[in-house]
């Protein structure tokens, strides 16, 4: 039996309470699809701009190139693709992975396996949010200005070629690692508001339940309000970290010790 054809969504159409038995392809700016159960894949083609609330997804959301896609109090059974999108917006639920490469995104609420975003090189003041967020496998961001506030994540966090990163009020399983980082990065002792990063005392500290590595930075990284339950790093780099209130279960190696 051949598949169900595919439901196209296009300028200004709704699709409000159904149930579309195959895939649904998003094409042009307005589609909109509200309190309803897709069977398939939700596929945005490539510089469309999606709004999908209150809705199931039984397979995967695919969000092409300069797309716009904003899922709000979803449930995505599979996982969602970024191939080179523009903006991108998850709240709820997401069942497999986060995958593929972005301008910016924010993530909000569960996903149950692992997060793998890369920013395109030129983008520097824009990239990854996950906020109150619970991450089953690893987070692995390339590239962009990354903050995480207010998480579990239930293995490691790893931060390559950013331009920036705060990371602050999380809970992070297994390693910490920020490599070749172009800016400043924060670690542990911001509070962040729902709107942005302010000083002061976060809302909890940051656990980390392995190592914090820190890696060929090449500019400040300042590390606090942190409990460590594995070693401190730090190799190479322009300048040396800054760590103020933290405690370390493991040693203080390289740049770090002492």
């Amino acid at each position: 039996m051949a598949p169900p054809a595919a439901w196209t969504c296009g300028p200004d159409d709704w699709l409000d309470g159904v149930t579309v038995p195959g895939d649904v392809v998003v094409d042009g700016d307005g589609c909109w699809l509200l309190d309803a159960h897709v069977l398939g894949d939700v596929l945005v083609a490539d510089g469309a701009v999606a709004r999908v609330t209150a809705t199931r997804v039984d397979g995967d959301v695919v969000v092409g190139a300069g797309a716009e896609a904003d899922l709000d109090d979803v449930v995505v059974a599979g996982g969602v693709q970024l191939d080179r999108a523009a903006d991108v917006r998850i709240v709820g639920e997401v069942g497999r992975s986060v995958r593929g490469k972005t301008d910016r995104a924010l993530i909000s609420g569960t996903v149950r396996g692992a997060i793998n975003v890369a920013v395109p090189q030129a983008v520097r003041t824009r990239g990854l949010t996950l906020w109150q967020a619970d991450v089953g496998g690893w987070v692995n961001v390339h590239g962009g200005a990354t903050h995480v506030a207010d998480v579990t994540l239930r293995r490691g966090l790893t931060l390559s070629w950013v331009w920036s990163s705060v990371v602050s009020e999380a809970d992070v399983a297994a390693d910490l690692t920020v490599r070749r980082a172009h800016q400043r990065v924060d670690v542990g002792h911001l509070r962040w508001t729902g709107g942005g990063w302010v000083e002061g005392p976060p809302a909890r500290r940051t656990t980390v339940g392995g190592d914090v590595l820190l890696q060929d930075n090449a500019s400040r990284v300042v590390v606090g309000a942190a409990d460590v339950a594995g070693d401190v790093g730090c190799t190479g780099g322009a300048v040396t970290p800054r760590l103020t209130d933290v405690t370390v279960g493991g040693a203080r190696t390289g740049r770090c010790a002492g």
